[in-house]
């Protein structure tokens, strides 16, 4: 009730309406509800009241059904490594990853051009990065330049790293909890 009142303050159900209901729709599809002038072909308070607590109620129910999964960039070691083992070790930790119920951002994917130089590589996968929620840092990241830069862009802007997999799929039980409360 208290989210509904008219512009004195009183939730009289007519006159002024400042109901707090942002774009929830109204049956008859209008979601442009002008707060400052009075409009007595709009619904009354009690109206958009009964109809926003069935809006919010079927939002929240279809919420708990999409929560978005976690987005997780994979830093590692490429450069120097043949590319078949570079594939396998990225496709099995993305794979892995997935399973888990991650959304994965594989920095192999991103970058098309096998033959890229190392600069232009490196700029397509920060960029992929910045898109991620979290990063997984794979063990053999400590020797690899690429992955140290892209450690420490996460540090910087405050990105979540992880370098095992436990504690990432602990974090996103969390973050999940949280999100659902």
């Amino acid at each position: 009730m208290d989210n509904f009142r008219s512009e004195s303050g009183a939730n009289n159900g007519a006159g002024i309406c400042a109901c707090r209901f942002g774009n929830d729709p109204l049956p008859d599809g209008d979601q442009s509800l002008d707060q400052t002038e009075i409009q007595p072909d709009r619904p009354t308070c009690s109206r958009i009241e009964t109809e926003t607590a069935f809006y919010r109620r079927n939002r929240q129910r279809d919420n708990r059904k999409t929560i978005q999964k976690m987005r997780v960039y994979i830093a590692g070691k490429v450069s120097g490594l043949d590319r078949d083992r570079a594939e396998l070790k990225f496709w099995s930790t993305e794979t892995v990853l997935t399973e888990k119920g991650f959304e994965v951002i594989n920095p192999l994917k991103l970058v098309q051009n096998q033959n890229e130089d190392w600069t232009a590589a490196m700029k397509i996968c920060i960029a992929g990065m910045m898109q991620a929620d979290v990063v997984y840092m794979q063990p053999d990241h400590v020797y690899s330049s690429g992955a140290t830069i892209e450690r420490s862009i996460a540090l910087n802007i405050g990105m979540p790293l992880f370098y095992s997999l436990d504690e990432l799929v602990k974090y996103s039980r969390v973050v999940r909890q949280t999100e659902e409360l």
